[in-house]
């Protein structure tokens, strides 16, 4: 009996304290929000944000049966327009079904299973983006920039969930849809890239796949002009772009193949056209090669090239000639969180985001990566197990990693573009997806 007051207490607490931070959405029109503010305990002002959560299934401990939490269906955050004397208005910043559901203030309320702490300490500067852009309908599955048209501008391209890739172009920092092209669903897309590798004026497509029925990853090349793109050729294995320190930008192939019922994955090789055929070339300079993608060089060590890549354990690993050499990024951000996984026969392989390698005006190394972040505790190999990104900026400071800028993305990111898009050059291309199924695109400039 005495348990079960506690218990009763507590659920009591909780509801109260649920009640004093909240606010109940009793209409809506699209993103504008109007919310009851007679039950708050503290009063409330014009930009103050908050945070509406669908709550879904419980999750529960399958051998005790305790209840540990409940999963996010959907989240939307909003923010305070004005304070009436009974009501406030509020704006959402992505479209969301809120009627009826709670506007929490003050902390955020998510599920009894505890998020992991971010990793941004007080030392870091807040990176604010160049440019970014309105709402973008769909869940961005991979990404890329060139100049399919030859017309002397990068153009975007987004691939989405439902197979289908879209060309935007970005004039006068706007987005505008060009042209669109389907993938057999049966081939799951899982990155993409742009160049001119033939050298012929104009950026070839390559969208890399994953056949659901020969169990093997193989790369799409597609050309065209302004009104059209036509497959002309596949590649075995991956294919993706690196832009290593001060250089031009280079496309690697990277193979991953089954034997004995164990799935490996090869030396990536730079991309080269060679006798109207691509090929493998130079591979990268390390006897193994324990990931997918998620590598680029500098010179680390002054005079010497080295590899920086994503290691097993999630962290950034400046790699020597010595295979037990090496240097690793601060323990408390995982560059390994990708959203971007596929089961190949009993293995789950994850595709790494890129890392963006750029030089600060005082000729420092930096290194962009990104660390996507859950909100409640069970993941699963869904596009959807993430909910935000922080995008992290390092400096190579005397032989180690220190933390330099860091930007909070509102949603999930696949993969980062180190390239130009429209006029903007040299920038770097972030986009995303929230958890409410639409996508956007930030631009940073890196300095």
């Amino acid at each position: 009996m005495k348990k079960f007051f506690t218990l009763l207490a507590v659920l009591l607490f909780s509801v109260v304290l649920f009640a004093q931070n909240s606010a109940l959405v009793v209409k809506q029109e699209g993103l504008k929000v109007y919310l009851d503010t007679t039950e708050l305990s503290s009063s409330i002002k014009s930009g103050d944000s908050f945070t509406v959560t669908r709550w879904g299934e419980e999750i529960k401990n399958p051998q005790t049966g305790k209840v540990l939490g409940r999963d996010i269906e959907a989240r939307a955050k909003g923010t305070v327009q004005n304070v009436e004397q009974f009501y406030a208005i509020g704006q959402l910043e992505n479209p969301f079904d809120a009627q009826n559901l709670y506007a929490v203030f003050d902390k955020e309320e998510t599920s009894s299973v505890s998020p992991r702490e971010t990793s941004a300490n007080s030392k870091e500067e807040t990176l604010k983006p160049l440019w970014q852009s309105e709402i973008i309908e769909g869940k961005i599955r991979a990404s890329a920039s060139g100049d399919l048209n030859g017309d002397g501008l990068s153009d975007l391209i987004l691939a989405f969930d439902d197979n289908t890739v879209k060309i935007y172009s970005l004039k006068e920092d706007v987005l505008k849809e060009e042209l669109t092209l389907s993938v057999n669903p049966l081939r799951r897309i899982i990155s993409m890239d742009a160049a001119d590798v033939k050298g012929v004026g104009s950026a070839q497509l390559f969208i890399s796949v994953f056949d659901t029925n020969s169990q093997r990853f193989n790369t799409l090349v597609y050309e065209g002009g302004d009104k059209s793109l036509h497959q002309n050729g596949i590649i075995s294995g991956i294919v993706k772009g690196i832009s290593p320190f001060n250089q031009k930008r280079r496309l690697y192939v990277q193979e991953v193949n089954s034997l004995s019922g164990k799935t490996r994955q090869l030396t990536p090789g730079v991309l080269v056209y060679e006798d109207n055929a691509y090929k493998k070339g130079e591979k990268v300079k390390y006897p193994e090669f324990d990931n997918i993608f998620g590598f680029n060089f500098a010179p680390f060590k002054k005079g010497k090239e080295n590899l920086i890549y994503t290691a097993f354990n999630s962290r950034l690993r400046v790699q020597y000639d010595k295979k037990k050499s090496f240097v690793e990024s601060p323990k408390d951000i995982d560059f390994g969180s990708t959203p971007t996984r596929v089961k190949v026969n009993r293995d789950v392989k994850r595709i790494y985001s890129s890392l963006g390698i750029y030089q600060s005006a005082q000729e420092d190394i930096l290194i962009a990566g990104i660390e996507n972040q859950t909100k409640y505790g069970i993941l699963s190999e869904t596009f959807g197990s993430y909910e935000s990104a922080i995008l992290y900026i390092l400096k190579w400071n005397k032989g180690n990693f220190e933390k330099y800028l860091s930007a909070t993305i509102p949603g999930v990111v696949s993969d980062i573009i180190q390239s130009p898009l429209g006029s903007y050059e040299n920038v770097l291309i972030v986009p995303f997806t929230n958890r409410a199924g639409d996508s956007g695109v930030m631009l940073f400039e890196i300095k």
